[in-house]
């Protein structure tokens, strides 16, 4: 049911923000190098704290349609405005406009309106400071706002449900903060469950913006899941709940023989094995990076990681390869380089990838949708009782050759769609095997089906790292010749239901 209680001044509602202040925030924005991430952080918050201020300013004054919170946790835990407003836990929105800590003189690039870009001074008001010191006391930090907010509530019970919105680039260092986030979203007014907001701040150079994620399985690393799989909430319990598709992914991952595991061109993503994992929608992508070009593997990363984050598909792919391209570019000249290096760069690098997404049934003896999307010669099978039920984009191993289709990074910015991007559809059961393959291993594949065999027992028995087999049986495979020397990657999806 939507939220409905109307914002007045009679009936206001808060934002709490809860700010990390740990050490790591004084590290440099990725690509901004003399721009702390401390820095950034306090300069959003003062925009939108200013932005809160003038839409609730009238005539006669600011009008108190929201009372505001800043918690800050690093070396210390506790209410983070400067000035004036120092030490307090909520505020009016008239006292944040009447109160800042001070007016500061900047300057603010603008459109001159000639095509050109010119300086404006203008006057910002600041009541937040850039912090960067110690750990990260998550759990502290969530235990205080869960007070503040059960205090605001008993108050308000029937106010729009409080906005906490929270800033992080790490993990918690005072324990698992799951029942903390549990605490908070489990908190409500007449109107609904508090609303929580996630802003996970990236030291990733080759990150791409995730916004408003369907699942945590788009997500970039551990801590990240845990903030998401913490404040989910589902208001109503469906069938699905009861019924979840559970999935299990594992990745295999080899350099050519005689290169070192830094000469790794191919990517694949989610980057950490899958164990059981419920949701009602998974992806999951492998890049080919090629060997010919240079910076060939940051590209195929950037490719999958998208890919994983729904960005390549439908209205984003075109805005998300201009995206990819800029980024790619930006990061690989951000250090000088010889001019034969230079004449790589320029030509741009180039990869193959291959896309599945799984989606659950709506009924529980329905069969699940799968949908997948490929460029180049990187393959995606199918498996279903040790038989193979779907190929893509290759069919047979003769249609290998030296010279696919593939995506490059300093491709066209007009506005048609890449050549080559192909898609396909189908359906899964309980039981069903997919195989993400790069497309050495993928040939090897499709010519032992082609001779008869279909490996299903072989790929169902490999097991990763140091003490696994897969490096064995690779080894093996290009012993006997049975599989040209090129960077391998499997990733090995199975599908069960309770």
């Amino acid at each position: 049911m939507p939220y409905s209680a109307e914002i007045s001044r009679t009936n206001p509602t808060c934002f709490l923000f809860l700010i990390d202040q740990s050490g790591s925030m004084g590290d440099a924005v990725p690509d901004q190098p003399n721009r702390k991430k401390a820095d950034a952080v306090a300069d959003a918050i003062n925009r939108l704290l200013q932005n809160l201020v003038i839409r609730c300013a009238k005539e006669e004054g600011v009008r108190d349609y929201f009372y505001v919170g800043v918690i800050g946790y690093g070396n210390t835990v506790g209410p983070a405005f400067s000035g004036p407003l120092a030490g307090k836990e909520l505020v009016s929105i008239s006292e944040v406009g009447n109160m800042p800590a001070r007016v500061e003189d900047r300057t603010k690039k603008m459109d001159d309106g000639a095509g050109g870009i010119a300086e404006q001074s203008i006057r910002m008001p600041i009541w937040f400071d850039p912090v960067a010191g110690g750990g990260t006391p998550m759990c502290q930090a969530l235990g205080l706002a869960q007070n503040i907010l059960q205090k605001w509530l008993a108050q308000h019970s029937a106010c729009f449900p409080p906005v906490v919105i929270q800033i992080t680039d790490g993990e918690s260092t005072d324990g698992d903060p799951t029942n903390a986030m549990r605490g908070i979203k489990d908190l409500a007014s007449q109107d609904g469950n508090v609303l929580v907001f996630n802003v996970h701040v990236s030291s990733d150079p080759n990150a791409t913006p995730i916004a408003f994620p369907d699942s945590s399985n788009q997500l970039p690393n551990p801590p990240a899941k845990i903030l998401f799989e913490g404040y989910r909430y589902a208001p109503e319990q469906s069938p699905l709940d009861d019924r979840p598709m559970r999935v299990s992914a594992q990745a295999f991952r080899a350099p050519k023989a005689g290169n070192q595991e830094s000469e790794y061109e191919d990517a694949f993503c989610p980057e950490h094995p899958l164990i059981s994992e419920r949701d009602s929608t998974f992806r999951f992508a492998v890049g080919d990076g090629a060997t010919e070009t240079s910076f060939a593997g940051i590209w195929a990363t950037q490719l999958v990681r998208a890919f994983c984050k729904g960005k390549l598909e439908g209205d984003e792919l075109l805005p998300s390869l201009r995206f990819l391209r800029e980024r790619w570019l930006k990061y690989v000249s951000r250090k000088p380089m010889p001019w034969y290096t230079e004449e790589k760069v320029r030509s741009g690098a180039f990869a193959a990838i291959v896309g599945l997404v799984l989606h659950d049934s709506s009924e529980p003896d329905e069969d699940g949708k799968w949908r997948a999307l490929a460029i180049g010669d990187s393959c995606v099978f199918q498996l279903r009782k040790r038989k193979l039920v779907a190929s893509f984009p290759i069919q047979n191993s003769d249609q290998f050759n030296s010279s696919p289709l593939l995506l490059g990074s300093r491709g066209s910015q007009d506005q048609s769609d890449p050549q080559g991007i192909l898609n396909v559809c189908g359906m899964w059961r309980k039981g069903d095997a997919f195989y993400l393959m790069s497309d050495a291993i993928a040939c090897w594949f499709l010519t032992e089906v082609k001779n008869g065999h279909i490996p299903s027992r072989e790929l169902q028995d490999l097991t990763p790292g140091k003490g696994g087999n897969f490096q064995s049986w690779l080894a093996t495979l290009r012993e006997k010749k049975k599989i040209r020397n090129d960077d391998v990657t499997v990733v090995r999806i199975e599908i069960e239901r309770e």
